[in-house]
């Protein structure tokens, strides 16, 4: 218990970065894109998917203490996937500042006020790439890879994943762009983690292999 107390640890950095994202989620030099399209503008405002846009806490939360108790060395590339990714956008976010005209919500249903709230406390600013999508597709293909899931919640996992990305394009958080922005980067540093980790095991491996050489060598 306390080890896992420990690694638990290892995720706060995750935490910070996204308090950082608030801090920057503003007009930063007074140049702001816009990135959207023709198709974006056609895509209806579904309230309705303002439930799977607040699944995304649920779903970074699962896999953060799914992995965390199941799989310590899954959960830390997990972890490093997507602080690495947050870390890359908001360095794109300090160059190049995206906005989505968002629309006016009528209404005082729950559905209402789920997304006025979503709309006060994340603020339209930082779009390109998306965040939300960055890390849901982190956490999609972290979680297909792992051996101990059954295939059928694998395959649930993913749905849910699809979902939540498509949430962002029809509660009007997010342009196609800033989606397939987000599914690309989170493709490239899980790939670029997953290098780094090989290099590592072959260092140590020759490492481990020249210090038993050389102390057989010495033995002789």
């Amino acid at each position: 218990m306390r080890n896992k107390l420990k690694h638990a640890l290892f995720v706060l950095p995750y935490f910070f970065i996204g308090v950082l994202y608030q801090y920057f989620n503003k007009p930063i030099n007074g140049n702001v894109h816009s990135l959207m399209t023709s198709i974006d503008r056609s895509i209806p405002f579904v309230k309705a998917f303002i439930i799977p846009y607040y699944i995304w806490y649920i779903f970074i939360g699962f896999a953060i203490l799914y992995l965390l108790v199941n799989n310590t060395k899954e959960y830390y590339k997990y972890v490093i996937c997507l602080c690495v990714g947050e870390l890359i956008c908001i360095c794109i976010y300090l160059v190049f500042q995206t906005t989505v005209p968002r629309p006016i919500v009528i209404g005082n249903d729950i559905l209402s006020n789920l997304i006025k709230n979503i709309y006060e406390i994340d603020r339209p600013y930082n779009c390109f790439p998306s965040i939300h999508v960055l890390t849901t597709s982190i956490t999609m293909i972290c979680l297909w890879k792992n051996k101990d899931l059954k295939t059928w919640f694998k395959i649930v996992i993913q749905i849910v994943g699809i979902s939540i990305i498509l949430s962002t394009l029809f509660v009007k958080q997010h342009a196609i762009i800033d989606a397939v922005a987000g599914s690309i980067l989170a493709l490239s540093v899980f790939s670029f983690v997953n290098i780094m980790e090989e290099v590592g095991v072959r260092y140590w491996r020759r490492k481990q292999y020249l210090s038993l050489t050389t102390k057989k060598k010495y033995e002789i």
